[in-house]
């Protein structure tokens, strides 16, 4: 048997359910996981496949570990800086 949730508002908690009442089960509806433009990710997949050096970053935009705006700059002009963010990273 599997798990089951039960989901009653107030109403139905505190009331009693007339005897007429005319109930029903509504339908399932699953949720589905995003999913980007299929047309997108073909072309981030050809970009990535075409480029010298690929490199895909998972930190969103503008997250540089905490550092001030100084270290982040000498961080992308250093070529060799090792931080991910530098132009030969």
């Amino acid at each position: 048997m599997m798990p089951v949730v039960l989901i009653a508002d107030g109403e139905l908690q505190e009331n009693p359910i007339p005897a007429d009442a005319k109930l029903s089960i509504p339908s399932l509806a699953l949720a589905t996981p995003p999913q980007g433009d299929s047309a997108a990710v073909a072309e981030a997949a050809r970009m990535l496949a075409a480029a010298e050096n690929p490199r895909a970053d998972r930190r969103p935009r503008g997250a540089h570990g905490g550092r001030d705006a100084a270290s982040r700059r000498a961080c992308r002009d250093t070529a060799s800086s090792g931080c991910g963010h530098g132009r030969g990273a």
